[in-house]
């Protein structure tokens, strides 16, 4: 480690210290399945928690920060929102992973599933939980959700690509321009033309198997 490096290392820590304490502010609990989760909002505005729960946000944050409690409730949450049944209106398949909590209405529809690779996080993290505990509990607990989850890749996969299609809820569309992380729209795109297929989404649907 050079003089430039260990310069550094009071801002690093105070910026890790910062962050800890945002984290702390966007900390939530709801009762879910009879059970207390710890999580945590997805976005503060002005002092204020501007964006809620998201099951994509909650899961990344989980395999960023390898806290092994922060996974466990973020795979509780997902597994106990998972979609049971074809919803046109939130965007709801059997398998489907949580996107926003709270409903949001917008062009007529709700974002509630609006989020293609929520399940495909869901084994991701829960992979790296097992590999991280060797703990078979929560995983056993939670094993029809998991393979709801596997059920619902499978289900997407044509011709070698995980394929995006809101036929399979029964819609011709969702209330958001697109169905993963670039969620607001796609540049010189208003709507994809489905069905679709998006490079990320191919990774981390063979990192899902795989942890599968």
């Amino acid at each position: 480690m050079n003089d430039e490096h260990i310069t550094l290392l009071p801002r690093l820590g105070r910026l890790q210290e910062k962050a800890r304490g945002n984290l702390v502010a966007l900390k939530t609990t709801i009762i879910s399945d009879g059970r207390t989760l710890r999580l945590h909002n997805a976005g503060m505005k002005g002092g204020q928690v501007r964006f809620g729960l998201f099951g994509r946000d909650l899961l990344i944050s989980a395999l960023m920060t390898q806290d092994r409690s922060v996974m466990a409730d973020a795979i509780r949450f997902v597994c106990n929102t998972l979609g049971r049944s074809a919803n046109a209106h939130t965007g709801e398949e059997p398998g489907r992973g949580i996107h926003e909590y709270t409903d949001v209405e917008i062009r007529g529809r709700l974002t509630r599933y609006n989020a293609a690779e929520v399940s495909l996080l869901l084994l991701i993290v829960a992979g790296r939980y097992w590999n991280l505990t060797a703990d078979a509990k929560l995983l056993t607990e939670q094993k029809a959700s998991l393979i709801a989850a596997i059920d619902y890749i499978h289900r997407h996969i044509k011709g070698g690509l995980f394929v995006e299609d809101p036929r399979y809820c029964g819609a011709d569309g969702y209330a958001l321009r697109a169905t993963y992380w670039k969620d607001s729209r796609l540049p010189g795109r208003e709507d994809p033309i489905y069905p679709v297929t998006y490079t990320l989404v191919q990774a981390q649907a063979i990192a899902a198997l795989r942890a599968a």
